[in-house]
């Protein structure tokens, strides 16, 4: 077995996980994801449900808050009209969206 560093194999070989495709409601109580392809053909953003209200964690679709405030979309597409739907279909939500590259 080869190390890699940020890749703890025990931890994440003691979980059981379960492929979701699509728009998943309710993958767990306050956890959803939606289809956002664009950056990538499968990509979902996760919609949380919190006691301050909804978000959208958006992964690559967003990875800037500047993304976000002007819908622009990132430089690493495969299809421009495909990730500007992926996009108008996270702000079309009306949560605050919570960008992949920028914490």
């Amino acid at each position: 077995d080869e190390e890699r560093p940020g890749f703890e194999r025990d931890l994440i070989l003691q979980n059981s996980y379960r492929l979701l495709e699509g728009d998943v409601e309710n993958v767990i109580e306050g956890i959803s994801v939606i289809l956002t392809p664009g950056h990538s053909v499968g990509s979902q953003s996760i919609i949380v449900e919190s006691e301050n209200g909804m978000c959208v964690i958006a992964g690559d679709l967003f990875p800037t808050f500047y993304n976000v405030e002007h819908c622009i979309p990132n430089g690493g597409n495969y299809d421009i009209e495909i990730i500007t739907d992926s996009m108008k279909k996270v702000l079309a939500l009306g949560f605050p969206v919570v960008p992949g590259h920028e914490l």
